[in-house]
């Protein structure tokens, strides 16, 4: 096993054993993440890879010098958010949420949350409480629990994750440029290209707020998400009020979108993560070479060729 192996071996371990609880302060939380961030300062390639099969969207995205942007329910693989939601378990600690639904409500309105790390959330919370009566609220559980029970009795454990995987937004790569299994499973067997992105280049894009460049963990067991899912319902339906002010891992939405199958490891993805949706489609990131597939024709080649030596690209045939 080489250092690079090691690495990743040690990233995938680590991500998806360390829980970083909402509750706690910044520098419990900057503690927790510390052996995350080191990892990453070893692991972290010069260049990452997209493999592109050769037709008129990716020339024109070539073309613009643009990333799309997805949601993980348009990738090939359906189960790629290795991930299980226990329905049964969902159901009782949401029915246990309402039962003490007035201690709960009561806790909200008399917290100041000067304490929650996460802006967004904090800034939701304070609003919340300062624009919203406590009776108000009280008043509408039965509403709510309704609205909660509904959703839960008719929609199954898998089209619970499908939904997530709707709002996931991100655009995915490799650390490789020129590897056959990745030409054939993402570059149509050959007949495509392999464009590389200088990690420097995202420097801008990694300096707005919620936007995250991470690999993937390759695992041998999903990520139970079934807390997560707790959390996140109730926080819809609460307004924010109620959700993810307790116990709930803060890299629970990453683990979601980085957990995957080990027998993927030979991928060694990585993500450029949106972790809240974007506005735009597409960023705009000039690649630094071109890779040919073997089977494009030599039209194709020199349709390719063209584009990259006006935009001054590395041309690898």
């Amino acid at each position: 096993m080489d250092n690079k192996e090691q690495l990743h071996e040690l990233w995938n371990k680590a991500f998806s054993l360390t829980t970083i609880p909402y509750r706690l302060t910044a520098n419990e939380i900057e503690e927790k993440k510390k052996l995350l961030k080191e990892i990453l300062s070893y692991m972290t390639p010069c260049s990452l890879f997209r493999y592109r099969p050769f037709n008129d969207l990716n020339i024109d995205a070539f073309k613009n010098d643009r990333l799309y942007i997805s949601t993980a329910n348009y990738y090939d693989d359906k189960n790629d958010s290795f991930i299980v939601v226990d329905k049964e378990k969902l159901f009782k600690d949401i029915q246990y949420v309402f039962e003490h639904f007035d201690e709960f409500i009561e806790y909200a309105f008399s917290s100041d949350y000067s304490s929650v790390i996460d802006d967004n959330l904090r800034d939701l919370l304070i609003s919340f409480v300062s624009n919203t009566s406590k009776e108000s609220v009280l008043k509408s559980k039965d509403i709510l629990k309704e609205r909660l029970g509904e959703f839960l009795k008719t929609n199954s454990s898998e089209h619970i994750s499908e939904k997530y995987r709707s709002y996931a937004h991100s655009i995915c790569f490799c650390e490789e440029g020129n590897d056959q299994y990745m030409m054939k499973e993402y570059a149509d067997n050959g007949h495509g290209f392999v464009l590389e992105y200088e990690i420097t280049e995202f420097k801008e894009i990694l300096n707005s707020k919620n936007v995250e460049l991470l690999p993937v963990a390759y695992t041998e067991y999903a990520y139970n998400a079934t807390d997560y899912y707790k959390s996140l319902l109730l926080n819809i339906a609460s307004n924010g009020v109620i959700g993810f002010t307790n116990d709930t891992d803060i890299l629970s939405s990453l683990k979601i979108q980085l957990t995957k199958e080990a027998c993927y490891s030979k991928e060694r993805e990585w993500r450029l993560l949106f972790l809240i949706p974007p506005v735009d489609k597409y960023i705009i990131i000039k690649p630094k070479s071109i890779r040919f597939g073997i089977n494009l024709s030599s039209d194709e080649q020199k349709l390719l060729k063209n584009m990259a030596k006006e935009k001054s690209l590395k041309i690898i045939e």
